[in-house]
């Protein structure tokens, strides 16, 4: 009588919720998901909200400030450094209401707050260098950076992620076709199997890491970890929030990777030990990172 069943086979619920607690957090859209897919890290007690609905999820802010970034380079795109003052007073205003609103939801609670912070920096940042008359395109490179949180144990459970799923091209760049654990592999191949029956269009990703160009302690090298950087051959930080496939194939990704102890990229930062770094979050809107513990 009005309960919800859950099937831990699919890890997902069978009837979609009826409420979305968060409509501007990506993950949050997915009804048939528990606790926003990601367990480990969240509790969700009555099948709705996970951990009581005014305490927002690592990432949520942050995905709040990538769309401000990404709104930011739409804008400069088409403007000249004639209005880079409104853009900072722009900037400002949001970051100010923001931290309001955060505020009062919270309770003012001072790591809500820094959290915020920090996010609409970096969006608020995007916006002004954007409309500043220059918008910034990544390098076209392929050496991404990873986390340095190792779990102390290597994989001894390794295979290749598929050639193939579901009709989509997995390629790597030069040496980072290497194993990995078991566990990483099925969870991005069912992400990527989600992510295809949303957008056919989606050809073929790129691995541009596995247990390549990474040192100890960064769980890459452990086999706990990849990186994708390339969508359909496209660049991830000079496509994403300018191309629509590329951006709506990035938010897929990353709403349908289950588990994830790190789910880094431009449309959330989720999991880990401080995701709402600026400086991670900056070295994290040119690729995805997936990890799991």
């Amino acid at each position: 009588m009005g309960a919800r069943y859950y099937d831990p086979k699919l890890a997902r619920f069978v009837s979609a919720d009826t409420i979305v607690p968060l409509p501007f957090y990506p993950q949050s859209l997915n009804r048939y998901s528990f606790t926003l897919n990601n367990p480990i890290v969240i509790r969700e007690l009555n099948g709705h909200c996970f951990a009581g609905p005014s305490s927002p999820p690592s990432g949520f802010w942050a995905s709040v400030g990538s769309a401000l970034s990404s709104i930011g380079h739409a804008i400069g795109s088409f403007a000249g450094t004639a209005i880079t003052t409104v853009a900072n007073f722009i900037g400002g205003a949001i970051a100010t209401a923001a931290g309001f609103v955060t505020g009062v939801v919270t309770g003012f609670n001072t790591d809500a707050m820094t959290s915020v912070a920090d996010s609409i920096m970096g969006g608020a940042n995007g916006f002004a260098v954007a409309i500043g008359g220059a918008v910034i395109k990544q390098s076209p490179i392929d050496v991404v950076g990873g986390t340095a949180d190792a779990s102390g144990k290597e994989s001894n459970n390794r295979r290749l992620i598929k050639a193939s799923i579901d009709g989509v091209q997995i390629k790597y760049k030069n040496d980072a076709e290497h194993p990995i654990d078991t566990a990483l592999a099925v969870r991005f191949e069912d992400a990527v199997s989600l992510t295809k029956q949303n957008n056919p269009d989606l050809i073929s990703l790129l691995i541009s890491a596995t247990t390549n160009d990474h040192e100890p302690p960064s769980l890459h090298v452990e086999g706990y970890a990849i990186d994708i950087s390339r969508v359909n051959g496209l660049y991830i930080g000079g496509s994403y929030g300018n191309n629509s496939l590329v951006t709506a194939i990035v938010q897929g990704l990353q709403t349908n990777f289950s588990g994830a102890y790190e789910n880094y990229g431009p449309a959330m930062m989720i999991g880990g030990r401080n995701p709402q770094s600026q400086s991670l979050i900056n070295s994290h809107q040119n690729h995805i990172h997936f990890s799991i513990k």
